[in-house]
């Protein structure tokens, strides 16, 4: 039946997607005594419903580019806070000699 085709979802196919099996849902419709063409409508419209959800695999790759994002920006500050540093110490420094070669 149409409910059962595959349909391509965000570069992944339904019928390989391990998140819904719509041809067992509507089976299990059926065997409950769901007319075919119900079970199907319900089928299509519970695999229409979950096209747009994230899977496991879908969160997986967001969390790992936020944390390669967060940790380049981590190293990015701390880089940034390290050559700040050096830069007051210098100055620090600098001060402290002219202050000194000032003294009798």
């Amino acid at each position: 039946p149409a409910c059962h085709r595959a349909r391509p979802v965000y570069g992944r196919r339904m019928d390989t997607d391990p998140a819904f099996d719509t041809l067992a849902y509507a089976q299990r419709l059926k065997a409950a005594g769901v007319e075919d063409k119900q079970a199907e409508a319900h089928a299509a419209a519970a695999r229409d419903r979950q096209a747009g959800l994230a899977t496991k695999a879908d969160l997986d790759n967001l969390e790992a580019r936020l944390e390669t994002k967060i940790e380049r920006g981590v190293n990015r500050t701390l880089t940034a806070m390290i050559i700040v540093a050096g830069v007051i110490v210098a100055a620090l420094v600098t001060s402290t000699v002219a202050i000194m070669n000032q003294l009798p």
